[in-house]
Order: structure tokens, then sequence, then C-alpha cells
């Protein structure tokens, strides 16, 4: 077996990322941006032309990364990107419904409970 074989068959065409940004040492964070520690998540999908960043409880962030590969400008209520944004919302929720912990999801209660 070669090092080739081990090659995946396909090829990704984004990446995902989750991230917990809370502060649990003196709750910054959930100040500044007066949130709930449940609240300071984000999930991140990201291919080589765009990235998307909704959060629990703010306003997303869209980027343009061949425009703006330092991310400065966030496109998510710009009209002309309105179209990219829901695109890219659809693949985080298809993403998330795909690998979202499913442990009870074939649990079924009986009579006794």
């Amino acid at each position: 077996m070669s090092f080739r074989d081990l090659r995946p068959s396909r090829r990704r065409d984004e990446v995902h990322r989750e991230y917990d940004f809370r502060d649990v040492r003196n709750k910054s964070v959930e100040k500044y941006f007066d949130i709930t520690m449940y609240q300071c998540g984000m999930n991140v999908v990201r291919d080589h032309l765009y990235k998307y960043v909704p959060f629990s409880n703010l306003q997303p962030s869209s980027f343009n990364l061949i425009n703006d590969p330092g991310e400065f400008a966030n496109q998510a209520k710009n009209p002309d990107y309105r179209s990219r944004v829901l695109e890219y919302a659809q693949k985080m929720l298809s993403w998330e419904m795909n690998y979202t912990d499913r442990g009870l999801a074939e649990t079924s209660l009986g009579r006794g409970g």
C-alpha cells in the first residue's frame, strides 16, 4: 500500500468549525455582548471563496475571502451578498443536521416509560 492509497476518495470543498468563546473566569465576553455563557458559541463554514459565521445570539458574519482576505468587511447585511449568505447558512444548517449528536434519536418509550 502506498501513501497515495491513503488519500481520501473525495476531497472536501469546505471546512466546518465550532468554537466556544465564553470567558469562564470573569465573564468579560458575556458582559461585553450582553449574552449568557450558553450563547457564546459560534460555527464557521469556510471554503476558498467565502466564510460564514452564525452566532447563537449575535448577528452573523460573512466575508468574501477573495476581495477581503483579512476579513474586515462583514457582508452579512449587504443586499448584494444575500443569496451567498443564504447559501452558506443552508450549508451550515445541513452540516449541523448531519452531525448533531443523535444519542437519543433511536430511543423510544414503551408502556413502562
